[in-house]
């Protein structure tokens, strides 16, 4: 018998960041000398001052399931939280099971233990035991494993090193305006007067707050053909020069709009980073004026719209409606920007009334909040030198809320809320959060909003929460272009820094995905200028990890848990629901159990394994309960049935049983014009022949297995044939539900079981 191994290397000191850097090869034991040679040829000519060893392991073939098992930070905020992810042959997408290891102090750990497991739904289980291990070390751990049916096999583990040099995102660069700014009357770069109103959109939304009591900063204004012509042409008027330096003592931030333009075409245009100093507004000036002419847009329409640099520590968008009680709203440390693309957090307020009052603190009594927090690997911040770029957030704040505050959350809340009233239309507005009090006396500062389309639900990319990436990423145009000449179905959006606000990449990313049918998993938020871009643009789009807010009617007819209700209605929704008593009670109680065994057939895991059978104990219980049949009644006929004919220990399966016949003339006729035949799971049709003229109508009675039958893999479906060539039948349970599909056929077909 050929035995197989595999070689392998492991850089010493390697950690999770260098995973899949070092090779490793598959072989015979009689040639795991050239095997060794190759692999250490390899890892010398990817780092020759790297130490490595060389380890020999038996190969292992996972046979049913392989798999990860993780506490990574991405994925977990506590190291004793674990993920466990395995991939189930014909499952498309990998399966996710959390689990959580407490109290391992008090608790003896084995020193060496065989991993043994026999059944699928042991492997959690089992799983404990190397995960109580590394939490016991303190340790981050990413480890791969098999199961061969007998037991794990634990065939990698790498740990995740602290990273340094991150950023604390609620330390923002503080300056003082008053020293540096020098008040005069500009004659180019104009004050803009908010008691009026203007062509420009984003001025408009600054003068639509000061209107509606709001609080808004200073603005200036360019809107000069001519100087539009000059910066393109590389020249630079004196009095525009002057002005720039004057204006840019203390940072300054440049925002481009166009004069009478619709609201998709004012999205993502070209902006500054911060500016400081007369050279570096100018610049900015005179790319964004190349950038909008090269787009066809007049030159008498462009307008540079200045403001003060705001340091805060993050940004959010809020949306509202009038006629809505919740508000949603989705955050991001850093800058708005980085709403876009980056992981962010969402937060849903029920109002609890449509229309809000003056009373702000009683209002806000009867607030009820929803949140979801994720991971944040990354925001977008401004550097030493006023650029703005991607950083990787430090621990804890990666973790954290992006809005640290309840009070903020429900004052952003309650003022997006009555400004919809106060527009009577939806509204999705942005924010500035935690604003520094030396450029602005408010912590919270409205910044745009645009009329917002109904909220509607987004579909969840399948198996979101992953611990291990699963499609193709696209960061650049040059990624667009590679994946053209390649089969894939699904994409992740995470794009270079230098493209987070460039339109062209967006539109570019839309049409790849409408043309070729690819889904667009997407990480930022669903209120954010690129998710309605990539919309408009006709881009199939899922999001990674979805905030589920239910404002449709949903219709349910079934029996739920007592406190079902009251938690739905305290999450802000209505209930319809009727008490059941007497027959009707029992009736739905034994429904109710048929549901919780379908249920309980199709968990896939352990965890949700255990969740199905605590459901039907409790409806067992009940169901006794108002029968009144006591416990000990239950055991004395399970163990006279045990004693009589057995547990289910030995799992001994009834394929056939056979009972010689009578003997019976082959003349005798049938009983029935048709006989069905079992075959595992499927179900043979046939028509007896009754001449060769035209087909007469009949009624079939088809008997379908609702259980699922021993050896069918974990299918439900049951095809049949038929013979005459007029049916193709199928049936399958998905769920609950059992789908019947009939088809006329033109010629004698079979539908295969799948």
């Amino acid at each position: 018998m050929t035995t197989m191994v595999h070689v392998r290397s492991s850089g010493l000191g390697e950690d999770l960041s260098q995973r899949g850097h070092y090779s490793s090869t598959a072989c015979e034991l009689s040639e795991v000398t050239d095997a060794i040679i190759r692999v250490a040829r390899d890892a010398y000519s990817s780092d020759p001052r790297s130490a490595i060893a060389l380890l020999i392991q038996k190969s292992v073939s996972p046979s049913t399931l392989h798999g990860h098992l993780s506490n990574e930070r991405r994925l977990c905020r506590l190291s004793r939280d674990w993920l466990v992810e395995y991939f189930v042959p014909g499952h498309g997408q990998g399966i996710v099971e959390s689990f959580s290891v407490r109290g391992i102090r008090k608790r003896k750990l084995s020193e060496a233990t065989s991993l043994e497991c026999a059944y699928r739904d042991r492997i959690v289980g089992v799983l404990r035991e190397p995960a109580a291990l590394a939490t016991l070390s303190k340790q981050r751990t990413h480890f791969e494993w098999v199961w061969d049916r007998r037991r794990l096999w634990l065939v990698q583990g790498d740990t995740e090193k602290p990273q340094s040099g991150r950023r604390n995102p609620t330390v923002v660069r503080g300056f003082s305006t008053s020293a540096n700014e020098v008040r005069e009357e500009r004659a180019i770069f104009r004050k803009v007067d908010l008691a009026y109103g203007s062509e420009f959109r984003k001025l408009r939304n600054v003068v639509e707050y000061h209107r509606a009591g709001l609080p808004t900063v200073e603005f200036w204004i360019v809107r000069d053909e001519s100087i539009v012509a000059n910066l393109v042409a590389g020249d630079t008027p004196e009095d525009v020069e002057r002005e720039a330096a004057l204006l840019s003592r203390t940072p300054i931030v440049m925002r481009t709009d166009i004069a009478g333009a619709a609201v998709e075409d004012t999205q993502m245009l070209p902006r500054s980073d911060s500016l400081l100093g007369g050279a570096a507004v100018l610049n900015a000036m005179r790319d964004a004026a190349r950038r909008m002419l090269d787009r066809g847009i007049e030159a008498h329409r462009v307008g540079f719209i200045f403001h003060r640099y705001l340091p805060a520590m993050s940004a959010a968008f809020c949306y509202a409606a009038p006629d809505e009680r919740k508000v949603r709203l989705e955050a991001v440390w850093g800058l708005a920007d980085g709403l876009s693309y980056f992981s962010h957090d969402t937060f849903e307020v029920d109002c609890g009334e449509l229309t809000l009052g003056d009373d702000v603190k009683a209002l806000q009594r009867k607030f009820r909040l929803r949140e979801k927090i994720r991971y944040k690997s990354q925001c977008l911040i401004e550097e030493a030198d006023g650029r703005w770029a991607a950083q990787m957030l430090a621990a804890p704040w990666d973790w954290r809320r992006a809005i640290p505050y309840t009070k903020w959350i429900y004052d952003i809340a309650y003022l997006t809320k009555r400004f919809s009233t106060y527009q009577g239309r939806r509204v999705n507005m942005m924010w500035f959060v935690g604003v520094d009090r030396a450029v602005s006396p408010v912590r919270l500062l409205p910044w745009y909003h645009e009329e917002a389309d109904v909220l509607r639900a987004v579909a969840k990319a399948p198996g979101a929460a992953r611990v291990v990436g699963q499609h193709p990423v696209i960061r650049s145009r040059d990624d667009i272009e590679l994946l053209a000449g390649q089969n894939v179905s699904s994409i992740r959006l995470e794009p270079d820094p230098m493209l987070v606000r460039d339109r062209e990449f967006a539109i570019a990313v839309a049409q790849f995905s409408r043309e070729r049918r690819v889904r667009i998993e997407l990480a930022g938020g669903l209120l954010s200028h690129t998710f309605y871009m990539l919309k408009q643009g006709g881009a199939l789009v899922e999001c990674v990890d979805p905030f589920e807010s239910a404002e449709e009617t949903e219709s349910f007819g079934k029996l739920v848990r007592d406190r079902v209700p009251e938690r739905i209605v305290e999450k802000g929704e209505s209930v319809t629901e009727e008490t059941l008593h007497g027959e009707e009670l029992i009736h739905a109680l034994k429904a109710k159990l048929i549901e919780e065994a379908l249920e309980a057939a199709d968990a896939l895991g352990r965890s949700a394994l255990i969740e199905e059978i605590a459901d039907i104990q409790e409806v067992m219980r009940t169901l006794c309960n108002r029968l009144g049949i006591e416990a000990r009644e239950i055991d004395e006929v399970r163990e006279r049935k045990r004693v009589e004919r057995g547990g289910f220990e030995y799992g001994r399966v009834l394929v056939e049983t056979r009972n010689p016949p009578l003997a019976r003339s082959d003349d005798e006729p049938m009983l029935f014009p048709f006989e069905a035949r079992s075959n595992r799971g499927r179900i043979l049709l046939q028509q007896a022949a009754e001449g060769r003229g035209e087909h007469q109508a009949s009624r079939i009675q088809v008997s379908v297995p609702i259980v699922p039958g021993v050896g069918s893999d974990g299918t439900h479906r049951t095809a049949l044939i038929a013979t005459t060539g007029l049916l193709g039948v199928s049936v399958e349970r998905i769920g609950k539900n059992m789908i019947v599909e009939i088809e006329e056929l033109r010629q004698t077909e079979q539908l295969a079981l799948f």
